[in-house]
Protein backbone atom coordinates (compact mmCIF):
# COMPACT_ATOMS: atom_id res chain seq x y z
CA UNK A 1 0.00 0.00 0.00
CA UNK A 2 2.64 2.12 0.69
CA UNK A 3 4.52 1.57 -2.03
CA UNK A 4 1.85 2.39 -4.15
CA UNK A 5 1.03 5.41 -2.65
CA UNK A 6 4.61 7.17 -3.10
CA UNK A 7 4.97 5.62 -6.73
CA UNK A 8 1.36 8.04 -7.37
CA UNK A 9 2.94 10.34 -5.92
CA UNK A 10 5.99 10.71 -7.52
CA UNK A 11 4.10 10.62 -10.79
CA UNK A 12 2.01 13.29 -9.67
CA UNK A 13 4.42 15.61 -9.00
CA UNK A 14 6.59 14.97 -12.22
CA UNK A 15 3.17 15.70 -14.24
CA UNK A 16 2.94 18.80 -12.44
CA UNK A 17 6.29 19.64 -13.22
CA UNK A 18 5.91 18.92 -16.55
CA UNK A 19 2.77 21.09 -16.98
CA UNK A 20 4.48 24.05 -15.15
CA UNK A 21 7.29 23.61 -17.67
CA UNK A 22 4.75 24.01 -20.51
CA UNK A 23 3.42 27.08 -19.20
CA UNK A 24 6.28 28.47 -18.91
CA UNK A 25 7.67 27.86 -21.88
CA UNK A 26 4.37 29.38 -23.85
CA UNK A 27 4.83 32.27 -21.93
CA UNK A 28 8.38 33.14 -22.97
CA UNK A 29 7.12 32.25 -26.77
CA UNK A 30 4.76 34.61 -26.12
CA UNK A 31 6.78 37.21 -24.79
CA UNK A 32 8.67 36.48 -27.91
CA UNK A 33 6.46 36.68 -30.44
CA UNK A 34 5.18 39.93 -28.95
CA UNK A 35 8.57 41.84 -28.42
CA UNK A 36 9.79 40.97 -31.81
CA UNK A 37 6.95 42.26 -33.33
CA UNK A 38 7.32 45.50 -31.92
CA UNK A 39 10.85 45.50 -32.63
CA UNK A 40 9.57 44.59 -36.45
CA UNK A 41 7.49 47.17 -36.33
CA UNK A 42 9.46 49.86 -35.39
CA UNK A 43 12.07 49.17 -37.79
CA UNK A 44 9.23 48.73 -40.31
CA UNK A 45 8.34 52.13 -39.57
CA UNK A 46 11.51 54.12 -39.11
CA UNK A 47 12.73 52.47 -42.41
CA UNK A 48 9.35 53.87 -44.57
CA UNK A 49 9.52 56.96 -42.68
CA UNK A 50 13.14 57.38 -43.66
CA UNK A 51 14.26 55.74 -46.66
CA UNK A 52 12.90 56.07 -50.07
CA UNK A 53 10.38 53.60 -51.45
CA UNK A 54 12.69 52.48 -54.14
CA UNK A 55 15.71 51.52 -52.12
CA UNK A 56 15.95 47.35 -51.14
CA UNK A 57 14.35 46.85 -47.90
CA UNK A 58 16.78 45.31 -44.99
CA UNK A 59 13.76 45.07 -43.13
CA UNK A 60 11.35 42.86 -45.21
CA UNK A 61 14.25 40.75 -45.62
CA UNK A 62 13.58 39.83 -42.15
CA UNK A 63 10.99 37.26 -41.27
CA UNK A 64 7.30 38.82 -39.89
CA UNK A 65 4.84 37.80 -37.38
CA UNK A 66 2.10 39.30 -39.31
CA UNK A 67 -0.80 38.43 -36.96
CA UNK A 68 1.03 39.35 -33.55
CA UNK A 69 1.82 42.82 -35.44
CA UNK A 70 -1.59 43.32 -36.86
CA UNK A 71 -3.37 42.42 -33.51
CA UNK A 72 -0.76 44.41 -31.12
CA UNK A 73 0.45 47.03 -33.41
CA UNK A 74 -1.98 48.56 -36.39
CA UNK A 75 -2.08 52.23 -35.96
CA UNK A 76 -0.28 52.27 -32.84
CA UNK A 77 -3.01 51.29 -30.54
CA UNK A 78 -0.63 49.70 -28.20
CA UNK A 79 2.66 51.58 -29.32
CA UNK A 80 3.97 54.99 -29.16
CA UNK A 81 6.65 54.83 -31.55
CA UNK A 82 4.48 55.57 -34.82
CA UNK A 83 6.81 57.79 -37.27
CA UNK A 84 4.68 58.60 -39.61
CA UNK A 85 1.24 60.04 -40.23
CA UNK A 86 -1.19 59.42 -42.76
CA UNK A 87 -4.15 60.40 -44.59
CA UNK A 88 -6.75 58.22 -46.80
CA UNK A 89 -8.12 60.35 -50.17
CA UNK A 90 -9.99 58.58 -52.69
CA UNK A 91 -10.04 60.00 -56.24
CA UNK A 92 -11.84 59.20 -59.67
CA UNK A 93 -11.37 59.23 -63.02
CA UNK A 94 -14.04 60.75 -65.50
CA UNK A 95 -16.29 59.21 -67.10
CA UNK A 96 -16.09 61.06 -70.26
CA UNK A 97 -12.06 61.00 -70.16
CA UNK A 98 -9.85 58.74 -72.74
CA UNK A 99 -7.65 56.41 -71.87
CA UNK A 100 -6.54 56.29 -67.77
CA UNK A 101 -3.33 58.12 -67.02
CA UNK A 102 -1.79 59.06 -63.74
CA UNK A 103 -2.32 62.80 -64.25
CA UNK A 104 -5.89 62.35 -65.12
CA UNK A 105 -7.42 60.74 -61.59
CA UNK A 106 -9.15 63.61 -59.29
CA UNK A 107 -8.90 64.32 -55.53
CA UNK A 108 -12.93 63.67 -55.12
CA UNK A 109 -12.73 65.40 -51.41
CA UNK A 110 -15.02 63.05 -50.12
CA UNK A 111 -13.19 61.10 -46.94
CA UNK A 112 -14.70 63.21 -44.26
CA UNK A 113 -17.95 63.34 -46.08
CA UNK A 114 -18.36 59.25 -46.37
CA UNK A 115 -16.16 58.83 -43.34
CA UNK A 116 -16.94 61.24 -41.05
CA UNK A 117 -15.36 59.34 -37.74
CA UNK A 118 -12.95 60.55 -35.93
CA UNK A 119 -9.52 60.03 -37.22
CA UNK A 120 -8.39 56.69 -36.05
CA UNK A 121 -11.92 55.29 -36.66
CA UNK A 122 -11.78 56.55 -40.04
CA UNK A 123 -8.66 55.24 -41.16
CA UNK A 124 -9.19 51.93 -39.51
CA UNK A 125 -12.44 51.79 -41.76
CA UNK A 126 -10.95 52.82 -45.20
CA UNK A 127 -7.71 50.18 -44.42
CA UNK A 128 -10.02 47.71 -43.67
CA UNK A 129 -8.38 46.57 -41.02
CA UNK A 130 -10.78 43.26 -40.52
CA UNK A 131 -9.57 42.43 -44.27
CA UNK A 132 -6.31 42.98 -44.08
CA UNK A 133 -5.78 40.28 -41.21
CA UNK A 134 -7.30 37.80 -43.93
CA UNK A 135 -4.39 38.04 -45.96
CA UNK A 136 -3.24 40.53 -49.43
CA UNK A 137 -6.41 38.87 -51.95
CA UNK A 138 -8.94 39.38 -48.98
CA UNK A 139 -8.22 42.48 -48.52
CA UNK A 140 -7.81 43.16 -52.56
CA UNK A 141 -11.29 42.22 -52.73
CA UNK A 142 -12.84 44.41 -50.43
CA UNK A 143 -10.85 47.16 -51.04
CA UNK A 144 -12.35 47.42 -55.01
CA UNK A 145 -16.17 46.52 -53.49
CA UNK A 146 -15.57 49.59 -51.21
CA UNK A 147 -14.37 51.08 -53.93
CA UNK A 148 -17.00 50.56 -56.03
CA UNK A 149 -19.43 51.60 -53.13
CA UNK A 150 -17.94 54.64 -53.18
CA UNK A 151 -18.15 55.57 -57.30
CA UNK A 152 -21.94 54.83 -57.64
CA UNK A 153 -22.67 56.91 -54.18
CA UNK A 154 -20.67 59.44 -55.84
CA UNK A 155 -21.91 59.37 -59.01
CA UNK A 156 -25.61 58.98 -57.62
CA UNK A 157 -24.77 62.68 -55.98
CA UNK A 158 -22.93 64.17 -58.85
CA UNK A 159 -24.76 63.41 -62.37
CA UNK A 160 -22.72 65.89 -63.99
CA UNK A 161 -19.58 65.11 -62.71
CA UNK A 162 -19.76 61.12 -63.06
CA UNK A 163 -16.66 58.84 -62.85
CA UNK A 164 -15.38 56.10 -64.54
CA UNK A 165 -12.67 54.30 -61.59
CA UNK A 166 -12.06 55.34 -57.82
CA UNK A 167 -8.76 54.45 -56.37
CA UNK A 168 -8.56 55.01 -52.57
CA UNK A 169 -5.05 55.81 -51.39
CA UNK A 170 -2.71 56.88 -48.90
CA UNK A 171 -0.88 59.83 -48.60
CA UNK A 172 1.84 59.58 -45.29
CA UNK A 173 4.34 61.86 -44.18
CA UNK A 174 7.12 62.15 -41.07
CA UNK A 175 5.31 62.51 -37.80
CA UNK A 176 5.74 65.96 -35.97
CA UNK A 177 5.26 67.03 -32.63
CA UNK A 178 3.53 70.24 -32.39
CA UNK A 179 0.60 69.01 -34.86
CA UNK A 180 -0.33 65.77 -36.45
CA UNK A 181 -0.06 67.42 -39.90
CA UNK A 182 2.73 69.73 -39.49
CA UNK A 183 5.36 68.20 -41.44
CA UNK A 184 2.73 67.39 -44.24
CA UNK A 185 4.20 69.25 -47.54
CA UNK A 186 4.97 68.31 -50.93
CA UNK A 187 8.63 67.46 -50.25
CA UNK A 188 7.85 65.57 -47.54
CA UNK A 189 4.60 63.65 -48.65
CA UNK A 190 4.74 60.02 -50.36
CA UNK A 191 1.30 58.56 -51.58
CA UNK A 192 0.68 54.67 -52.11
CA UNK A 193 -2.14 53.44 -53.87
CA UNK A 194 -4.35 50.62 -51.93
CA UNK A 195 -6.23 49.61 -54.54
CA UNK A 196 -7.65 50.37 -57.85
CA UNK A 197 -11.38 49.72 -58.78
CA UNK A 198 -11.49 47.13 -61.57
Amino acid sequence: MNKEKKTTNIKERGSRADQELIKKLLIISLFVFVIYSNLYTLAWRVESALIPPEQPSIVKSLPSVPIITDLLDSFSVFSYYEMINRDFVIKGFPLNAGQIGDSDWIDLNIVNKYFPQFLGEQQMRLYLTKHYGLGEETHQKACKQLATKIRNRYNYENPNNLMKKVVIGVEFWPRGFKSYRELKTKESLNYMVLCVED
